[in-house]
């Protein structure tokens, strides 16, 4: 999804995220499986390694919640359905030491190396979430063709800081809220209901040359504010950013959504 405004950076003082989390110390081994036929050189094999390691030390601690968002849009061409499924891991890296890495040849395909990392990590367990502070999201199409507006109206059930993402893939991603047309960032009231994007007419454009393009758009409402400064990003940036504020004190939205040539 390409934009029509001017992309900016917010100024805001530094505010540092913080809670009651327990912080536990884990050893753990990362693996990565490495075709010789792929276009994937030693060192980003190893590196997948290290994610991998990174992402057990995690599970150990924390558990894993897997979050499904399924959603199903009728519209002048038919119907569509996308499914998103998230793996949510409810706490925080915090410091981790590479102990060993090392790689070998698969005893059962000759095609196969693999590459192994084990790790000491401290991991920050976080909070149970608050089930009181959530927000109705309205507007959110499953299917946008190209020239749409984009625009929600949002009702949070707790005084809350909100910011909209949208992500075309896991390298690229844009802040779409808040933004110098719509405002600065303004706490929204309790059981109100909130404009979003409506004075930026915000537009939407493929940024690939396949017909339908799938995005998602994340909310991310937060009781206190917690800076994001930039305006363009990773997935993995932001998620790390989520990742960071306590689980009590945020709520998700998660919601795919199809890009269409303008018929």
């Amino acid at each position: 999804m390409k934009f029509v405004y001017i992309l900016w950076i917010l100024l805001l003082p530094f505010s540092v995220f913080a809670g009651n989390e327990k912080i536990e110390k884990v050893k753990v081994r990362g693996e990565y499986t490495l075709l010789t036929t792929a276009d994937v050189t030693f060192k980003q094999a190893a590196a997948e390694a290290l994610k991998d390691a990174k992402r057990k030390a995690l599970e150990k601690v924390c558990g894993e919640t897997i979050n499904v968002w399924d959603r199903m849009s009728t519209s002048s061409v038919g119907e569509s359905f996308n499914s998103l499924s998230l793996n949510q891991i409810n706490g925080e890296l915090v410091e981790y030491e590479i102990i060993k890495e090392w790689h070998e040849d698969s005893k059962v395909r000759s095609v196969e190396v693999l590459f192994y990392c084990e790790i000491e990590a401290k991991v920050k367990k976080g909070l149970t979430p608050d089930p009181n502070f959530t927000a109705d999201i309205e507007g959110v199409k499953g299917i946008y063709f190209e020239g749409d507006k984009i625009e929600f109206k949002v009702t949070p059930y707790r005084n809350a800081y909100l910011k909209i993402f949208c992500m075309e893939n896991e390298q690229l991603g844009y802040r779409l809220y808040p933004n110098e047309i719509d405002g600065t960032v303004q706490k929204l009231t309790a059981n109100m209901k909130h404009g979003i994007l409506e004075y930026s007419d915000l537009e939407c454009a493929k940024s690939t040359n396949q017909k339908v393009e799938v995005n998602y758009l994340v909310f991310v409402f937060t009781k206190e504010e917690y800076p994001f400064y930039k305006d363009v990003n990773s997935w993995q940036e932001i998620e790390t950013w989520m990742a960071k504020i306590p689980s009590d004190q945020k709520y998700i939205y998660y919601a795919p959504i199809e890009i269409r040539e303008k018929q």
